[in-house]
């Protein structure tokens, strides 16, 4: 309830009490950014030099649990790369486990069986489909837009959907590279059909679930399916029981079908469901520990199951708010539109209609790529890196000595804080250019840190890797370590995928709204109505703008035109 009463109690308490009570609220690290940091951390470190931090981090004592903060990238490569001392977070294992025992949220040898086919399973086969499927979704979202004729003559296309358009790639994405199934984008015969007896598509169950994941999913089931009609929010939580019972139901038919289509061809398909399978049924045992092959399957149905859930969960809100979020960045400064055009007119053919090859041409979009890194630095879907301690742990720093934290803590790494540390980021690959131009971007009142700039991203010529690589801890978008997020590589795939897609051969601008004097919106307008609308997001599972659901001709949302480049 934190985030949704938070701006309440900012309007009626007084300052003193709320900034304290603002420690406590989830999304704290948007919300709040450095600032915890600057009030409390950085005067008790000034008036007693001798305390540790660095002014980087802090402990909070709560009625609850002991929470320990920081933002500094040391430590933080400490808590991701040592999972069995810095262990999964209780509650959101309570959460997470809804469908079964998963990769996510297991520890332990346990979480080395579920890390070792989940692994498995993201192959570049899978990669492959990811590209085509997003390559071929994007054309249908460009073609589903209706043409109109611009004033100065171009072909352009307007919508304020396109946010709503991103959330439906990325589902369709998932649909065929987790379960082998393609889906038009506009319906058509691909269309998932309701089958007999359910409420609700699998495609309908997951987004439901995902939308209330962090909410009401967390009743149980028979209580949402029997809530009373005369209170508010039946019908959607009614909608949502149906959803917690039908999706398992959905992905045990899909593997039931995956096993069947196995068995008759003699050959397993190009999805992960089908890669999870067979390397759960050939169960080789764990080859760090000399384990030989065993009898059975290595995941039990339930744990499949729980394992596509979070293949699902994970993927489809992380990857459409991303690429929902670089949309507004790329519309806020345009000229890195044309920055990765100048990229994209040297790799992509000539006809644009034709395949996009996924293994010549992703491995060298290295400007959309690093769009998406940048996008990401501001707005990582998780903004906090979560662990728990079971028993007392040591982190020995080399700057600040030695931490020693007690058990049944709650260690948060601060990310949004972490991703403009300026001692890593600040003029990072800065150009020439980049600097005489510094100002368009808001560099003249900021540090560059807080500059929205994918340029930093990219290394000179002559360099060891095209991309800068970050010191290990200081960029956790997928967290790091160990449980690096197995699915990094398709998210990958799919924004640039969809990214080269979308400006091929369009160029995008925002439509303008009238302004209250008469006329149309100034730059000024403009731009301070992009930057409220990122703003003003909300941590809900993800980090996300209010841009979606929205209605076409509604009020909402952002207009965006697309207009054909010649």
């Amino acid at each position: 309830m934190g985030p949704l009463t938070r701006p309440y109690l900012k309007r009626k308490l007084p300052p003193w009490i709320f900034n304290r009570i603002a420690l406590t609220v989830y999304g704290l690290e948007f919300f709040q950014r450095d600032q915890p940091f600057e009030d409390y951390v950085r005067p008790q470190i000034k008036s007693n030099p001798q305390l540790l931090g660095n002014g980087k981090s802090y402990v909070l004592v709560t009625s609850g649990k002991l929470e320990f903060w920081t933002w500094d990238a040391e430590i933080a490569r400490e808590f991701t790369a040592r999972p069995k001392d810095f262990g999964t977070f209780d509650i959101g294992n309570f959460v997470m486990n809804t469908f079964g025992k998963n990769v996510l949220t297991t520890d332990g040898s346990e979480w080395s069986r579920h890390r070792r086919i989940v692994a498995g399973a993201v192959t570049e086969r899978v990669s492959g489909l990811v590209w085509n499927e997003s390559v071929r979704q994007t054309r249908a979202l460009l073609a589903s837009i209706s043409n109109k004729e611009g004033a100065d003559g171009s072909e352009s296309s307007t919508t304020n959907q396109i946010f709503d358009m991103m959330k439906r790639i990325a589902i369709h994405v998932l649909y065929a590279a987790g379960m082998g199934n393609k889906q038009d984008f506009d319906g058509g015969d691909n269309q998932e059909q309701l089958k007999p007896g359910m409420h609700l598509t699998y495609i309908d169950a997951v987004k439901l679930i995902n939308e209330n994941t962090a909410g009401p999913t967390i009743l149980p089931t028979s209580l949402l399916l029997n809530w009373p009609t005369w209170l508010p929010g039946s019908a959607w939580l009614r909608e949502l029981g149906h959803a917690k019972v039908e999706f398992p139901q959905h992905t045990r038919d899909a593997l039931a079908k995956e096993k069947r289509l196995e068995a008759e061809t003699g050959h397993a398909r190009n999805n992960v469901m089908s890669a999870l399978l067979s390397a759960s049924e050939r169960n080789e045992g764990d080859p760090e520990k000399g384990e030989k092959k065993r009898k059975g399957p290595a995941l039990s149905e339930e744990e499949l199951v729980g394992n596509l859930y979070i293949f699902t969960a994970a993927g489809f809100d992380t990857t459409g708010n991303t690429l929902s979020y670089a949309l507004v960045l790329l519309a806020r400064y345009p000229k890195w539109q044309r920055w990765i055009q100048e990229e994209l007119d040297a790799l992509l053919p000539a006809d644009k209609t034709t395949d996009f090859d996924y293994v010549t041409i992703f491995p060298q979009a290295h400007r959309c790529l690093a769009v998406m890194l940048e996008t990401l630095r501001f707005f990582p879907p998780i903004i906090h890196i979560t662990k728990m301690t079971r028993t007392p742990q040591t982190v020995t720093t080399s700057t600040c000595g030695t931490f020693t934290i007690p058990a049944k803590t709650t260690v948060y790494v601060n990310t949004i804080a972490l991703q403009t540390d300026p001692a890593v980021w600040r003029d990072l690959n800065l150009t020439d250019a980049d600097r005489a131009a510094a100002s368009d971007n808001g560099g003249d009142k900021q540090g560059d840190e807080h500059v929205f700039r994918p340029s930093r991203w990219i290394n000179p010529s002559g360099s060891a890797t095209p991309l800068y690589q970050p010191p290990k801890g200081a960029y956790l978008p997928w967290s790091a370590g160990p449980r690096v997020c197995p699915g990094q590589k398709m998210a990958q795939v799919e924004f640039v995928g969809v990214m080269a897609t979308l400006f091929a051969q369009h160029r995008m601008e925002i439509v303008r709204k009238e302004a209250p004097g008469g006329g149309i919106e100034s730059d000024q307008a403009l731009e301070e109505r992009l930057d409220g609308i990122m703003e003003n997001s909300t941590p809900k599972l993800t980090l996300e703008m209010d841009v979606y659901n929205v209605k076409e001709g509604e009020d909402r949302g952002l207009g965006m035109r697309w207009v054909r480049r010649h």
